[in-house]
């Protein structure tokens, strides 16, 4: 009957979903038994036990195995369940003799239960080491550069050889799902089927799925009835996928009865875990196959699939050197057409060469390239929109004319196409003209359909005589090689390109952030000019001024050093008020600092760390701090819209009201409302400074920053310390004028002597010629790293102090050599403390 095709499909889709691998029955050469997964109660078993056994199988059900297996049978069954593959292959165990005649046995798991299949030897003749003697003429034989088919042709006959039946034949099967017989060994008085075609169709999928699990499947006799199994009461149907014994579909048998063949012995060729080739052998009478060969089969199967897959992979490997070294050459292209050109001129005879086309086309873009025989420029364009209802990377299409008739394709009828969508789209496509074609069917493809209880159902055709479909709106077919190159072509296309749109996103990252870093250092040198006009209006000589300038540089810096540690992320709210409070660490015990982990973005804890410093060095002048008896509390907490920050000082000097307002009390109370829309409060009562902040809290970012325990720096008590004579210095230093700033500082610090040096080789040379007590050591030197001089520097005896730039995890730059460390730009106070505490000679 005629259907549509969506009556069609729903015909095939019933045959795919039709449960062959739980039949409820066995073929009858052999008896199924079906035990717990402890091995304690039988729980089914087939109704043919009565002739292995003698005894009814409504005897057997639900009692111990023991009635049927010896103590040492059930024990190597155990040992067997545990094996990790028990449930993906069948295990031979040792022979059973029952009632007088040798059995052979396997044992797997399906569905939580063991499955144990027991099969009569022939009386005479069998060979327990057949299997390894006949995998191993299937291991030695070579394949001579890769010839599949030649190979495979010598494999049917073994098998044959092997098996004894009249015909065996090898499909391979196609990318369209179809098989060719591409390889036969036979009788003479056997019809051949080499080089005809078989359609997808005749194999279902849940059929090809069971081929891929199952190693081998036998059926010695089409016509003859199966034996029922019976099982516990309310039990379900048992899973034989893996069972040699599993029962016939009556779809195949009627199949395998209208092809005039008796008994059939299958091998599956497994690889990648698909299905991809078939030894099928026919018998055209009823046919015991002896058990021993059943496992002689199914270990050549195996090899064979090994070895296929190994030509396979080598020929996979060989197509992707090739297609990388394709696709890096357009590493290298930019958008421009000559680029673009020279490339294509460059690889079009090698892709052309690569797949067997009549012409190849590129699109880079907006280019379209093309080599040979290609469709015209139109429809070239429209090859991208192959793609739209695509649901691979890959288009494989023999009858464009029919898929497409929209489209002019002129003498093309067949494209392989690949695309990659990437910032730069390439679409690769080989392409093949029309042909006058004829394929050569075992029968006519088309399914006879019948229809039972409302439902389309196939039946196997009639007839399998050769029938020719001649065709001339197609191209020649893609091969599964040929897919195979494409898409290698299209992994090694993929990666190149994406590596170009990684390098393409870096180099424009790069340009922001050296957009971004031009910004911030524009607005760093603003803010220090402003800094320097504000701290002159305010001092009264030059001194104090200096004093003043670098006191709020060095608490910008660290602010800074805080907000790099933490990626620019954030700065937690309590490291920059210890920041602050830090050089008073020996006091801290009358300091208080509380408040909940807050994290401000790093434009609100630049504010934040003036504000915090212009407290600071005024409770170190005038208030709190500036007395053995004074008390400093910083206190915050954080609301749902704001965040509150109380400085209470007490116990210090009376307070009175300034007369006069400075720089640093306006920074304290406009600042934060000028950025941020707060508010500040700022009291000079008598018991001591009070001030109060409010913030927005769109300020406090959600981030997780850690804080980190202090790794250097010093401890004072805030008061300007007097020189001490120290002896000679070192300053390596490769930034001049930062050296000038450093040798300056030394003197200030009582050093008599201070040398300089840029770099690793004038420094060790300097510790040639002199002698130091000191040495002011930059981490970094004109890209080098400084460890040679430290580890100099550790020989000698000679103490030293760290300087760098990189913040406070630069310890970890020089690796194994412990030192005090101070972070530039450095506070002469803070490298005073460390030389007075005393800075230790390395051992």
């Amino acid at each position: 009957m005629t259907l549509s095709p969506e009556e069609l499909q729903r015909a095939l889709d019933q045959c795919s979903a039709d449960p062959i691998h739980i039949p409820g029955h066995v073929q009858d050469f052999g008896v199924l038994v079906a035990i717990d997964r402890i091995c304690t109660q039988i729980t089914s078993i087939s109704e043919n036990c009565m002739d292995l056994f003698g005894r009814a199988g409504t005897e057997i059900v639900g009692q111990s195995p023991d009635i049927l297996f010896t103590e040492q049978q059930l024990h190597s069954f155990r040992n067997v369940l545990s094996h990790s593959t028990i449930k993906t292959q069948r295990e031979v165990l040792p022979p059973k003799v029952v009632r007088g005649r040798s059995c052979h046995m396997s044992i797997h798991m399906a569905s939580d239960q063991a499955i144990v299949e027991i099969v009569p030897e022939p009386l005479q003749g069998h060979d327990h080491g057949l299997a390894l003697s006949q995998a191993q003429t299937f291991l030695s034989t070579p394949i001579n550069d890769g010839d599949l088919v030649q190979f495979f042709h010598g494999a049917t006959e073994r098998l044959r050889a092997l098996s004894g039946f009249d015909r065996v034949k090898f499909y391979q099967f196609l990318p369209d799902g179809a098989g060719e017989v591409v390889a036969e060994a036979r009788h003479a008085d056997v019809d051949t089927f080499l080089g005809l075609r078989f359609p997808a169709s005749d194999i279902p999928q849940i059929a090809r799925t069971l081929y891929a699990q199952t190693p081998v499947r036998v059926i010695h006799d089409v016509q003859g009835s199966d034996s029922q199994m019976i099982g516990l009461p309310g039990a379900g149907p048992l899973d034989m996928s893996l069972a040699v014994l599993r029962g016939k579909d009556a779809v195949h048998r009627q199949y395998l009865e209208n092809m005039g063949v008796a008994a059939t012995l299958t091998v599956p060729v497994v690889v990648d875990g698909v299905l991809w080739g078939l030894f099928a052998a026919h018998h055209m009478t009823l046919k015991t196959v002896d058990p021993n060969v059943l496992v002689a089969a199914e270990l050549a199967g195996k090899v064979i699939s090994l070895r296929v897959q190994h030509v396979l992979e080598s020929r996979r490997k060989q197509a992707h050197t090739t297609c990388f070294g394709i696709a890096n050459r357009l590493f290298v292209v930019d958008d421009s057409k000559l680029a673009v050109d020279q490339y294509w001129t460059a690889v079009k005879d090698e892709l052309a060469a690569m797949v067997g086309c009549d012409g190849v086309v590129m699109m880079l873009g907006q280019q379209v390239m093309s080599q040979g025989d290609v469709p015209p420029m139109d429809a070239c364009r429209a090859i991208p929109d192959l793609f739209a209802t695509a649901v691979d990377t890959i288009v494989s299409l023999n009858t464009l004319p029919t898929a497409r008739p929209d489209v002019d394709w002129g003498d093309t009828a067949g494209v392989l196409a690949l695309r990659v969508a990437r910032q730069r789209d390439v679409t690769l496509a080989f392409c093949r003209n029309l042909v006058e074609r004829s394929v050569r069917w075992a029968g006519q493809p088309e399914k006879e359909i019948t229809v039972q209880d409302g439902v389309p159902r196939l039946s196997p055709r009639a007839s399998f005589s050769t029938y020719i479909e001649s065709t001339r709106e197609q191209s020649k077919e893609w091969t599964a090689v040929d897919i195979e190159i494409v898409r290698a072509l299209y992994d090694a296309l993929y990666q190149v390109l994406e590596t170009q749109d990684e390098m393409r996103d870096n180099r424009h990252r790069m340009g922001l952030m050296v957009h971004e870093l031009n910004h911030r250092v524009r607005n760093i040198l603003a803010l220090v000019q402003s800094l320097s006009s504000q701290s002159r209006q305010g001092s009264t000589s030059i001194d104090g001024y200096a004093a003043s300038l670098e006191s709020r540089i060095v608490a910008l810096a660290g602010a800074h050093n805080l907000m790099t540690r933490a990626d620019m992320r954030g700065v937690l709210l309590s490291e920059l008020v210890l920041l602050e409070l830090r050089p008073f660490a020996g006091e801290l015990g009358r300091i208080t600092v509380e408040g909940p982990d807050t994290v401000l973005r790093p434009d609100a804890a630049s504010v934040f760390a003036l504000v915090i410093h212009e407290l600071t060095s005024n409770a170190v002048k005038y208030g709190a701090l500036s007395t053995a008896t004074g008390r400093l509390m910083v206190t915050w907490r954080v609301t749902e819209d704001t965040l509150d920050l109380l400085w209470v000082e007490s116990g210090g000097p009376p307070v009175a009201d300034p007369t006069r307002s400075g720089v640093g009390r306006t920074i304290v109370e406009e600042s934060l409302r000028y950025e941020f829309g707060g508010t500040s409060s700022l009291q000079f009562l008598p018991a001591g400074v009070e001030a109060r902040f409010t913030v927005p809290t769109d300020i406090v970012v959600d981030v997780d920053i850690v804080p980190r325990p202090s790794k250097g720096g010093a401890v004072t008590d805030g008061k300007v310390g007097q020189a001490v004579p120290r002896g000679r210095a070192l300053v390596v230093e490769d930034n001049f004028v930062v050296s000038m700033q450093s040798t300056a500082m030394m003197h200030d610090l009582g050093f008599v002597q201070v040398d300089a040096a840029a770099s690793v080789s004038d420094a060790l040379q300097a510790l040639d010629a002199q002698e130091y007590d000191f040495c002011l050591l930059d981490m970094n030197l004109q890209g080098a790293l400084c460890t040679p001089i430290a580890m100099r520097l550790k020989k000698d005896g000679i103490p030293f102090v760290f300087a760098t730039g990189y913040g406070s995890d630069a310890f970890h730059l020089v690796q194994g050599i412990s030192a005090p460390w101070v972070v530039k730009p450095i506070e002469t106070e803070v490298l005073r403390a460390i030389l007075d505490t005393g800075v230790k000679p390395m051992n």
